[in-house]
């Protein structure tokens, strides 16, 4: 959903408000879909936490739930597709507030919680009140690394699923979001993004999960899909746009 709009002056960093209310004024006139989804009080969404002993718990018995919610339906490809509700909830607005103003939850709090409505699908995140203000490069990585990985390791352990299936969906949000952000940020702005996609290796020389390589593909604008989402798997839907699996290997394609 691109705009074509021309670009504004230099965003001010200094952050003026409350975390929430901070994204939600960059959101809401382009993406409003994006908006209401980082709260400091979780209402009546049932809240899951992502922080202390038990959360791994508390993750897998809401996503059973959502599992259970499908009956019948492939585990790896449910696993998926809710590592896609999670990452295209949560992501683009804790991306935006970044990017856009070098500001972030304080994501290792013990406030920090992952919503899900009845089903188990995520919904937004719980935060601490409170901001993290820094390099929105560093800011990125503890987003991936210390909020998301073990989230996803979860994710992929109860469906026996490759943990680059569900990376691979944060990473083409990611993608998408730094797309839409190009339409009112320049490119120095936006370079932490991209420079976390193209990159094959973390600083301590770990794999980088998120890497797409640095190219984007011309028909979408936007870094290239590298795994299969595994959707196919499910009833009622079909290859995404962007599979990587060739078409004439998609009838015997199992990805695991």
């Amino acid at each position: 959903m691109p705009h074509e709009v021309q670009k504004g002056p230099p965003f001010d960093r200094t952050p003026s408000a409350a975390l929430p209310d901070e994204l939600n004024a960059l959101l809401r006139e382009r993406w409003p879909f994006c908006t209401d989804r980082i709260v400091h009080r979780a209402g009546a969404a049932d809240a899951v936490p992502l922080i202390g002993p038990d959360a791994g718990q508390a993750l897998v018995s809401r996503f059973e739930r959502y599992c259970r919610s499908m009956p019948g339906e492939d585990r790896r490809g449910l696993g998926s597709l809710w590592a896609q509700w999670y990452a295209v909830t949560v992501w683009p607005p804790l991306v935006t507030g970044i990017l856009l103003r070098g500001v972030a939850p304080r994501l290792d709090a013990p406030e920090t919680a992952l919503l899900v409505d009845d089903d188990g699908c995520p919904i937004g995140l719980r935060v601490a009140p409170g901001n993290r203000s820094g390099d929105p490069a560093a800011l990125l990585d503890t987003l991936a690394d210390g909020h998301a990985r073990p989230l996803l390791a979860t994710i992929a352990e109860v469906t026996a699923t490759a943990p680059r299936v569900p990376w691979s969906n944060v990473a083409n949000v990611l993608g998408w979001m730094l797309g839409e952000l190009g339409a009112i940020a320049d490119a120095r702005t936006l370079a932490p993004g991209y420079a976390l996609l193209g990159r094959q290796r973390l600083a301590d020389g770990r794999t980088n999960p998120l890497y797409t390589g640095a190219d984007c593909v011309p028909a979408t604008g936007r870094p290239p899909r590298r795994v299969c989402c595994l959707r196919y798997r499910l009833g009622g839907f079909g290859y995404c746009g962007d599979c990587p699996i060739p078409e004439c290997g998609r009838a015997s394609n199992d990805v695991s």
